[in-house]
C-alpha cells in the first residue's frame, strides 16, 4: 500500500461528457495519471459491466473494448 503525499482541492473530472468534482489522494504511482474509485462511481451513478467491458452512465454506455473508450 502506497502512502499519500496529500489531497488535492476539488477538481472537475469529465469522462465522455459526465462531469463531477472530486478530490484525489496524491500517490507515488508511476505511469498512472488518476484512479477513479467508489466516490466517482457514486457521484456519476456509473456502473461497470466487467463481462461486456463497458461502463454505463445513465443514459449512455461507454465501451472499453481494446482499451478504446467509445460512447455507444
Amino acid at each position: 500500500l502506497a502512502s499519500s503525499n496529500g489531497i488535492t482541492n476539488d477538481l472537475m473530472v469529465d469522462v465522455h461528457g459526465v462531469s463531477c468534482k472530486l478530490r484525489f489522494n496524491v500517490l507515488p504511482l508511476p505511469n498512472i495519471d488518476a484512479l477513479l474509485g467508489l466516490d466517482w462511481l457514486y457521484k456519476t451513478k456509473a456502473t461497470i459491466d466487467l463481462v461486456n467491458k463497458s461502463i454505463r452512465f445513465p443514459p449512455k454506455e461507454i465501451s472499453l473494448e481494446n482499451n478504446n473508450c467509445n460512447v455507444i
